[in-house]
């Protein structure tokens, strides 16, 4: 038996092995209207489009009922035969349209091999912002793992004056290099907060 079409439950088909939509850009619709399909994109990947219906905004959601601790999940695998420092495992891309039809990558988020070092293997959690002066990506705020077993938070652009870390809208005008004056080394969160009394 290779297929079984059950009359009685409104014509569910049931294969007994892979299905193959065997032709680049096919298309599998779901829905009585047909308005949400995945499109295979050749060599790249699959689509997810909700066309014509709705909001127009498509939502792919990840679900579970079992008695569980742990809910649904979102995997990124990145196994080459030699993985090397500075390969990205897996990203998140927010991309859309300017108002002269121009398609941009305005933010990502990537995850990262920092180390792969015997012993030392470290990842690096990446957010990417589009800049508007240049047009081009940089790097916002890094969690990068480090050597002694903890990790680090990095603002890259903090300067002090016009861009970095604000707190509650306001920016902090200290530089890492003022604050490391507290103790000549590198200031405490104790010292920091001794500061305002």
């Amino acid at each position: 038996t290779f297929l079984t079409l059950y009359g009685s439950d409104a014509g569910t088909a049931v294969f007994n092995h892979d299905i193959k939509l065997d032709s680049d850009n096919a298309k599998l619709f779901f829905g009585d209207n047909n308005e949400v399909y995945f499109e295979h994109v050749h060599d790249t990947g699959l689509n997810l489009w909700l066309t014509g219906a709705g909001t127009d905004e498509p939502k792919l959601t990840l679900k579970s009922s079992g008695d569980v601790a742990r809910g649904p999940q979102l995997e990124f695998y990145h196994f080459p035969a030699n993985g090397g420092n500075g390969d990205i495992i897996g990203s998140l891309d927010f991309l859309g349209k300017a108002g002269s039809g121009v398609l941009y990558s305005y933010c990502d988020v990537r995850g990262t091999i920092n180390n792969v070092a015997t012993g030392d293997f470290r990842g690096e959690l990446d957010f990417r912002v589009l800049r508007g002066a240049s047009n081009s990506m940089g790097t916002a705020l890094s969690i990068i793992g480090n050597a002694s077993g903890g990790s680090t938070v990095d603002i890259s652009d903090h300067d002090g004056s016009a861009e970095g870390l604000k707190l509650g809208g306001t920016l902090v005008t200290a530089t890492a290099a003022e604050l490391n004056i507290l103790d000549d080394v590198t200031a405490t969160t104790a010292e920091i907060n001794l500061l305002d009394g």
